[in-house]
């Protein structure tokens, strides 16, 4: 079977999963209130590897949201990563020197 095409089914599933979101929250009232829904662009495929995608610039990701709420705290946005992998390069540390036999 060809990869692409696989990649293309998967792609439908997540399409279709957003769908279903979409219906769920339709029927919370607070979302409904807050006109909360998923925003699923246009997608036109051309060929098995390449596709035309409508981009509405009016639309907010959450990766813009998650930026613009750093800039206005002053942090940086790869702070929460480096402070993740800080906390694992300690852990490991701390597992390698309980593991490691002593040489005579």
């Amino acid at each position: 079977q060809h990869p692409a095409a696989r990649h293309c089914r998967r792609e439908e599933r997540i399409l279709q999963l957003f769908r279903h979101l979409n219906q769920t929250l339709g029927r919370k009232k607070e979302s409904r209130r807050r006109d909360l829904q998923f925003t699923l662009p246009l997608m036109v495929p051309l060929a098995p590897h390449i596709r035309i995608v409508q981009e509405d610039t009016s639309y907010v990701t959450l990766q813009a949201v998650y930026e613009d709420h750093c800039r206005r705290m002053g942090f940086s946005k790869d702070e929460p990563v480096l402070f993740t992998l800080e906390k694992l390069r300690g852990v490991l540390e701390s597992k390698s020197q309980q593991g490691k036999p002593e040489l005579t």
